[in-house]
């Protein structure tokens, strides 16, 4: 454990200072060591003072919480604080609500002598409504914020952090870190001259190196697991350096020690031990590092298509490609490729007018401001209707195998009758032509635990899903739980995976869609089925967006683990839809509609008049009709049809049968006959896409 004599001139300086009573803001560039100097002036602090240490995630409080000795700090992350607070007054929430719930009773905090804030550049407007909350209970209370704007990875939050924390302190200190304990010279001064900042490397040991795919395997074949931390895209050369390595080096790479990402969702059901091999994206990769890290999509091409991106702002994809190459000790490898990333790109502050893009239903809420989450799901009416029970306990990881999205495909696919999981399979391979390598054609005589397992592998790239998990998933107890429970609700004949599509308009024109399944569809309900271990709002919002789509009056999400359910229902679903598309695309459109007529899904799908000239005239008009409405309901899949078939020429059209069968494979019944839909549907496609 280090001590005071062990620090820096600039991290005694901080002690110093922060032991006189002073406010303090510290600028600490990446690797000078902050959390380090905050545990030691913890443990300097006098006992008769009350300390609270606030981290933002729950591996830093574990963390300062093993090498802090002093009883009168409280360490804890903002989550945790506020469970305390709210207990010692008899309140119980879930903590996905926790924060919003503390901020609307704002019980009396404290008494604290001092604040100490770690990665400020993080704070959310809702937490810092938590900490005016603490300086108004605590007005003498000394503050201590460290943190680094250019770390600041995360976007979601219209809170300005900088502006913020100046506010929040008032009068004080303003003190720099400016030593990289982790980098060497050259690398720490190209990430300074990106930042804009001094970073003085003082690591002599660390080194970078360019390597092949190939050099890369035999390289890290012979490291110890612990030692590594592999970074890239889900869909790149990550996951096949992790295949490679859990086949060919089975007995030191495999479950026990390799922990891997599979979404870029937070969260997740295991968290990498010390001692584990980390794959993971360039966005997850904050507050990791081991000796050798290896940088995969370091590529001209992958921050281009960062860039381009609909949301996307400089200066967060800067600081995520720029924290990545900071994560390595000792190594940091650089993947091989004709278009490596320069320095200079990453100066280059571009803003490119990118068009609105189609978005899934289910993901569309994920990593957007908070805020505008939070206002959009203050325009539903919630209504508990079953509260929460017995969780059916079913183990939601293997090892270090992550299980939890294996477990929500089984529940439907193994009890609900309509539930075709062999056409999931088989849309996979439709859309990633390039993977037809992996299909095992004997795959429809499997269970449907088997075809699961091989359908998260496909989807994740990770092998391990498929060779690695212990079956079985759900064990037959739980399994006959599971069916209980969902019979108290839902028949097994019920209609499963529905298709929505819920278009969102810049005056007349939609400017882009949303589309889904609705688990199940019954009486005229929607119901969104989940299996957590507490329902977010994210998840409520996802199943007011089907009911609005399908045009129905309510929904009911389920949690059937733990057999809580909500009724939802949308009072105004004008207000309710402009809400939405200000969260979906952080504010740059305003408002979805323009009058209540095109709030109202079914009649925002009704097929306008085409601004070219259409084949009615010439006969066929009903049907051209009837192909145009079901494109326009349809466009996010139709456009994809169309794109991959227009590549090809006219040449290289499928024949109706097979046309049909592309949206079979999407439950899309066609609204003519395949013949009629196969005559309309390119001509309405290039009408749609392509006509002035």
């Amino acid at each position: 454990m280090l001590t005071y004599k062990d620090l820096s001139p600039e991290q005694q300086q901080f002690v110093d200072a922060a032991l006189q009573g002073d406010n303090i803001l510290v600028d600490a560039c990446i690797g000078s060591g902050k959390t380090t100097a905050i545990q030691v002036l913890c443990n300097q602090i006098s006992d008769g003072k009350q300390v609270l240490y606030l981290t933002y995630n729950k591996l830093l409080k574990l963390d300062a919480k093993s090498k802090i000795r002093q009883r009168n700090v409280q360490v804890t992350n903002y989550h945790g604080f506020c469970y305390m607070e709210l207990a010692k007054i008899g309140v119980h929430v879930g903590l996905s609500n926790i924060i919003q719930e503390y901020n609307q009773r704002k019980p009396a905090a404290g008494p604290f002598d001092i604040l100490i804030l770690d990665e400020y550049q993080d704070i959310e407007e809702e937490v810092s409504v938590i900490l005016r909350h603490l300086k108004d209970c605590n007005p003498k209370m000394q503050i201590v914020a460290v943190g680094d704007m250019a770390q600041k990875i995360y976007d979601k939050t219209r809170l300005d952090a900088a502006a913020f924390i100046d506010d929040f302190l008032g009068n004080h200190l303003r003190m720099e870190f400016t030593r990289c304990f982790r980098l060497n010279k050259e690398l720490a001064a190209s990430l300074g001259e990106v930042w804009q900042k001094q970073i003085v490397g003082v690591n002599s040991d660390c080194k970078v190196k360019v390597m092949s795919f190939d050099e890369i395997l035999r390289f890290v074949a012979n490291c110890e697991p612990r030692q590594v931390l592999c970074l890239g895209s889900n869909a790149g050369k990550r996951n096949e350096l992790l295949n490679k390595l859990e086949k060919e080096y089975e007995s030191k790479f495999n479950k026990q020690t390799v922990w891997a990402k599979i979404t870029e969702n937070e969260g997740g059901a295991t968290q990498p031990s010390p001692d584990a091999a980390i794959f993971t994206t360039y966005d997850g990769c904050k507050g990791m590092e081991r000796d050798i890290c290896i940088l995969f999509d370091w590529t001209e091409n992958y921050w281009v298509s960062r860039m381009m991106k609909p949301d996307a702002r400089y200066e967060i994809i800067r600081n995520i490609f720029c924290v990545a190459a900071s994560r390595a000790k000792k190594t940091l490898i650089i993947a091989k490729a004709k278009d490596n990333l320069s320095w200079e790109t990453l100066k280059m502050d571009e803003h490119w007018n990118v068009p609105f893009q189609d978005v899934p239903i289910a993901g569309m809420f994920d990593f957007k401001y908070i805020e505008d989450v939070e206002d959009a799901y203050k325009k539903l009416a919630v209504k508990e209707i079953s509260p929460q029970d017995t969780a059916i306990d079913i183990p939601t990881r293997d090892a270090l195998i992550d299980l939890s999205p294996c477990i929500g495909i089984f529940q439907e696919a193994d009890y609900f009758k309509g539930y075709d999981i062999d056409k999931d399979i088989e849309m996979f391979f439709r859309i990633n032509k390039d993977q037809k390598f992996k299909r095992i054609p004997t795959y429809k005589t499997w269970t449907v635990e088997q075809k699961v397992l091989y359908l998260v592998s496909l989807e994740t790239g990770q092998n391990r899903y498929w060779h690695q998990v212990t079956l079985p998933l759900v064990k037959d107890d739980k399994k006959q739980e599971i069916e209980t429970r969902l019979k108290t609700r839902l028949p097994q004949d019920a209609d499963v995976q529905v298709p929505c599509t819920l278009p969102f308009y810049k005056g007349d024109k939609v400017v882009f869609t949303a589309e889904g399944f609705a688990d199940v569809v019954k009486d005229g309900v929607v119901y969104e089925l989940k299996f957590v271990s507490e329902l977010s709002h994210n998840h409520f919002l996802q199943c007011a967006s089907y009911v609005l789509s399908l045009g129905l009056e309510k929904g009911i999400l389920w949690n059937v683990r733990t057999n809580q359910a909500y009724e939802i229902r949308i009072p105004n679903k004008v207000e309710f839809l402009n809400c939405v598309v200000r969260a979906v695309t952080k504010g740059r459109l305003g408002k979805a509609t323009t009058s209540e007529k095109k709030a109202s899904p079914k009649k925002a799908s009704t097929p306008k008049k085409s601004p070219v000239k259409t084949p009615k005239k010439k006969g066929g008009g009903d049907s051209y009709s009837k192909v145009r409405g079901f494109c326009k309901r349809n466009f996010f899949y139709c456009d994809k049809v169309f794109t991959a078939i227009d590549r090809k020429g006219y040449a290289g059209r499928p024949s109706p049968k097979d046309l049909k069968k592309k949206f079979d494979g999407r439950r899309l019944t066609l609204p003519v006959s395949q013949e009629e839909f196969a005559k309309y549907f390119y001509l309405v496609m290039t009408e749609m896409k392509y006509a002035s």
